[in-house]
């Protein structure tokens, strides 16, 4: 292969990608066996944690992607719309008068998404707006937001009246 040509660009690509690869795996793998063998105060040894997540890797290497995805679908589908709310509430910090808000809108949210993955996909279709888009979350959020915003300042105000 000479300087110059696809292939030549190619290779250097795919050397990149699985370098880069093999880095994270090899950060993933010392930060997972830390954090598992400080939580276990050392009775797990870090030697032993990492041959663990190796082996728990190559486990679900061997798995096909489909299977893969029809098991953690139901995680992310009750995971997801609680994240989604964190971020945009923490990105709108400044505008955000209490903590309220915080608490209603990630209740809210995690209350529709345990809904979501209890029940048959689309379930919420013509009763919550956006559902039909896989946002059946986000009014609720917003509206719960604004109730948990006005019952935390509500509830400063009666215990600073109290005081």
């Amino acid at each position: 292969m000479f300087p110059g040509t696809f292939a030549y660009a190619l290779s250097q690509n795919s050397c990149a990608a699985i370098f880069a690869s093999l880095a994270t795996a090899v950060a993933m793998t010392v930060g997972i066996s830390r954090f598992f063998s400080r939580v276990t105060k050392e009775k797990l040894p870090y030697d032993a944690c990492v041959a663990l997540v190796c082996v728990g890797s190559f486990t679900v290497s061997t798995i096909e992607v489909e299977v893969i995805a029809r098991f953690v679908s139901p995680v992310l589908v009750l995971l997801y719309p609680a994240a989604i709310v964190l971020v945009i509430l923490n990105v709108l910090r400044c505008r955000i008068i209490n903590r309220g808000a915080f608490v209603g809108a990630t209740f809210a949210a995690l209350a529709v998404s345990i809904s979501e993955a209890v029940q048959p996909i689309g379930a919420w279709d013509g009763i919550l707006p956006l559902a039909v888009h896989g946002l059946a979350w986000a009014v609720p959020a917003a509206i719960c937001g604004a109730i948990g915003t006005l019952v935390y300042a509500l509830y400063r105000r009666l215990r600073a009246w109290q005081s």
